[in-house]
């Protein structure tokens, strides 16, 4: 599964349904149903890209990490009991993008364990997913994990449920099966 990319089917009778035809009919450009893209990511607290029109008139759409990351850093800096906060994506190795986010949290002196217990509740992705806690280190720093896979399913669950989406999945990564070596058995 490619984190984070979703492929969305709408009803070919929809309004964006409609405008993904026009896409492929050459009668728009991508770009001009981006709106789409807009009016999910604002639904689902979540922000979404549409990276193309596929050719069956589907919306590939993808988490922009970078707006995620500029959200998540913004609304740990709002909390009074936070010092730092450092956003990291740890790399996956094959050129694709990370299956997690990790925001490293630095707290301020003498914080109360109740608030610190409280942070991940405060720092969730919109109702979607809440971040696994773990102390980082001695320093008192708290390491909250995102999982973007658990994110991507929660998201197709949620987008499901629109009445104009006829279906929703993962974008998958095929690879091809080297065949058999001469004279092993099947």
């Amino acid at each position: 599964m490619m984190s984070g990319d979703l492929i969305v089917k709408f009803r070919d009778t929809s309004e964006a349904g409609r405008q993904l035809a026009a896409v492929l009919a050459g009668q728009r450009t991508v770009a001009s149903v981006a709106p789409l893209a807009a009016q999910l990511s604002s639904e689902l607290g979540v922000p979404l890209l549409l990276a193309q029109v596929t050719s069956g008139r589907e919306a590939l759409l993808a988490l922009d990490r970078a707006a995620l990351g500029r959200s998540l850093l913004a609304r740990a800096g709002r909390e009074a009991s936070v010092q730092k906060a450092v956003l990291t994506v740890p790399p996956q190795g094959s050129g694709l993008p990370g299956a997690e986010l990790v925001l490293r949290i630095e707290l301020r002196p003498n914080t109360a364990a109740a608030v610190r217990e409280a942070l991940p509740g405060r720092l969730v992705l919109a109702t979607l997913a809440r971040p696994q806690a773990a102390a980082d280190g001695g320093d008192g720093a708290l390491r909250l994990r995102y999982d973007i896979d658990a994110l991507t399913l929660a998201l197709i669950a949620k987008v499901q449920q629109r009445p104009d989406v006829e279906y929703v999945q993962a974008n998958r990564l095929l690879r091809p099966v080297a065949p058999p070596a001469a004279g092993a058995s099947r």
